[in-house]
C-alpha cells in the first residue's frame, strides 16, 4: 500500500506484513544556490513522521503534528525558498514545533 501526501511535497508509507517504511521522497531543489545548505523543505519528512505515528496508534499525536504543519504553511511566516519564502529548514521545523506547543 502506498499513500501519497501531496503532489509537490511527497512522502510515502509502504506497509507490508513483515516491514514498514515511512519516508520523504526527495526531489531536486532547483532554487538552492551552489554551496547553500539548510534550505531543504522539511514538510515531507514531517508528514512521513506523522504517518508513522498514526500507524503506531498515536492518532492524536499524528493529528497534532499535521495540524501544526498545516498552520505553519498557511501562515506563510516560515517557508523554505521552494515555497516562496526565505526560511531555513531549521526555522521551518521550529515554527511547526512552536505551533504544536501552543
Amino acid at each position: 500500500m502506498r499513500e501519497f501526501c501531496d503532489p509537490f511535497v511527497i512522502c510515502t508509507g509502504i506497509i507490508r506484513s513483515y516491514w514498514k517504511s515511512f519516508q520523504r521522497i526527495a526531489r531536486e531543489f532547483r532554487k538552492a544556490r551552489a554551496g547553500e545548505s539548510g534550505v531543504a523543505n522539511p514538510t515531507a519528512a514531517i508528514r512521513a513522521g506523522a504517518m508513522m505515528l498514526e500507524h503506531l496508534g498515536a492518532k492524536d499525536a499524528a493529528q497534532l503534528v499535521m495540524n501544526a504543519l498545516e498552520r505553519a504553511l498557511e501562515s506563510g511566516r516560515s517557508r523554505t525558498p521552494d515555497l516562496g519564502g526565505s526560511s531555513s529548514t531549521v526555522e521551518m521545523g521550529e515554527e511547526v514545533i512552536s505551533l504544536m506547543m501552543n
